[in-house]
């Protein structure tokens, strides 16, 4: 990533010295500016090859093959609950808490950590490996998925580490780092599901994304090692490492149970399209449109990725206004982004679905929804990423409790009646749903800065999404609509461009808005 450098010297001269200066001047912005760049280099670079690579699967195996795929993702993401253990967030969060203040303590946490996620991956995937032949008849209603599962399982195991050795990487910070390694495994990922989806279908498909995982994990624990030489943290031993227990339990217990109210959704409402009349076609829409959810969600995650270890250290130090107001700008930031990122994928959802192939064609209605869906994912996140630096994953717990009993009843209404349709919008109702009560939440508990021109902001964006999905207009009408519409999702990012641009100015009353402590 060295010829990176001299491109970043050459953007940095587009953006205006006050500004420059500005975000210099402060260590909180300086921090959340080049963590952000970096998600951006290696997130967009990994995430195209990444696209690229689930076009080429999709055509190859086809929908009904495509949907074979995601039925066994869902299910063994349910596995995975159990073998991740919240490690990988767990890890980012103590790691960034106390690198600085602590270093033995960090090793020991470190070391508790790895030798927790080797051992519950492999239990695990060893489990869900030797249920494969129970799971495929009488959960997926397919004997011949056995072999798949079994591929699955795999993936699962290679995965579960994988998001330990990021979330290390990301407690110390090394945005660097961890875009080079995506992007590696990004073009990795491309290269290998080629050959693999053309001679092993479906198992040469999830093969291909086992391949890349397990390279990437490899190189990422090499970094790990090399960031703990930089901070001076040494590897304790196990004896020492287990009086850690008490301290990863406390996060990372109620950051599985959080998750279990988001895994089984998944795999049960999976699991009821499938059952339906051209099942796992259906499904094959449904995780086609899924896909898409990278591109989408790309940017505020990189945000995202940058905030979590500066809200941890900023509550552990104590200081709850700086919290409170990071979360305020940084929410402010994603949502000015991702809305008009949304708008343009939903207008030109027609010719993405078009590079699926033509046994995709009913996919745009199906994107459209799922798009609406992960944007309020992407904005009830930013207040569950508060949380996680609070330490209060038991709110998180119940509000995806919430959302999962919401989820789970409209798509008994809904997916028999409309397929693949019906559950992309019962995701997207209960998203909306969702991300409304983690802002009352937030404004109530963590000191986020939500007040009439956000509620106003908030119904301004249901209603451009809601226009671009329900329109009935002609198609050339329709293509005016969205034009205007996509224009006028850009107003909320002129905002923010507008207040930082005042925040430039010494004095200026942009300064008192955007304040960072």
């Amino acid at each position: 990533m060295r010829g990176v450098d001299p491109l970043l010297r050459a953007g940095s001269s587009l953006i205006p010295t006050r500004f420059k200066e500005r975000v210099a001047g402060s260590p909180l912005l300086t921090r959340l500016a080049r963590g952000f760049f970096w998600s951006v280099v290696g997130g967009a670079a990994s995430r195209v090859f990444a696209m690229a690579a689930a076009v080429v699967a999709a055509r190859l195996v086809g929908r009904e093959g495509y949907g074979e795929i995601g039925m066994v993702q869902s299910t063994l993401g349910l596995f995975g609950v159990f073998a991740g253990f919240g490690l990988g967030t767990t890890a980012t969060k103590y790691v960034s808490e106390f690198r600085g203040s602590d270093t033995r303590r960090t090793g020991r946490i470190l070391q508790l950590a790895c030798v927790l996620a080797i051992g519950l991956s492999v239990a695990v995937a060893l489990t869900s490996a030797g249920l494969a032949p129970w799971l495929s008849r009488r959960v997926l209603g397919r004997a011949d998925l056995a072999s798949l599962v079994v591929a699955g399982s795999v993936l699962m195991l290679v995965s579960s580490l994988s998001s330990l050795t990021t979330g290390v990487l990301a407690g110390f910070e090394s945005f660097r780092q961890i875009a080079t390694i995506g992007l590696w495994q990004g073009l990795l990922l491309l290269v290998v599901t080629i050959p693999f989806t053309w001679h092993f279908g479906t198992q040469g498909a999830i093969a291909a994304l086992s391949v890349s995982a397990a390279i990437a994990t490899i190189l990422t624990a090499r970094a790990i090692q090399a960031q703990c030489r930089l901070h001076g943290v040494p590897i304790a031993a196990w004896d020492s490492a287990q009086r850690e227990a008490r301290t990863i339990a406390k996060f990372a217990v109620p950051s599985t149970l959080s998750a279990l109210m988001v895994a089984p959704v998944g795999w049960a409402t999976s699991v009821l399209l499938a059952h339906q009349v051209d099942g796992y076609a259906q499904l094959g829409l449904f995780n086609a449109a899924n896909q898409m959810r990278s591109i989408l969600i790309f940017l505020p995650m990189a945000l995202t990725t940058a905030l979590l270890p500066v809200l941890s250290e900023t509550f552990g130090r104590g200081d709850r206004d700086g919290f409170g107001h990071t979360l305020t700008i940084n929410l402010r930031v994603v949502w000015a982004v991702a809305l008009p990122v949304t708008a343009a994928l939903l207008a030109m959802r027609g010719p993405i679905s078009a590079l699926f192939g033509p046994s995709f064609r009913d996919l745009a209605g199906v994107l459209a929804l799922s798009l609406v869906a992960v944007f309020f994912t992407v904005l009830g996140g930013q207040v569950g990423t508060a949380l996680a630096g609070a330490g209060r994953m038991w709110a998180a717990t119940a509000m995806n409790l919430g959302w999962g009993v919401l989820t789970v009843g409209l798509s008994l209404i809904l997916v028999p009646r409309f397929g693949a349709r019906g559950l992309a919008a019962a995701y997207a109702l209960a998203y909306i749903a969702h991300a409304c009560w983690s802002f009352v939440y937030g404004r109530a508990m963590l000191g986020l800065e939500f007040g009439r021109e956000e509620a106003i902001l908030l119904g301004f964006t249901i209603a451009i999404l809601g226009f671009q999905v329900l329109d009935p207009l002609s198609p050339v009408r329709r293509l005016l609509l969205e034009t205007f519409l996509v224009g006028l999702s850009l107003v909320p990012l002129c905002g923010q461009l507008v207040t930082f641009s005042r925040a430039a100015r010494p004095g200026g009353a942009g300064e008192r808005q955007t304040r960072v402590p």
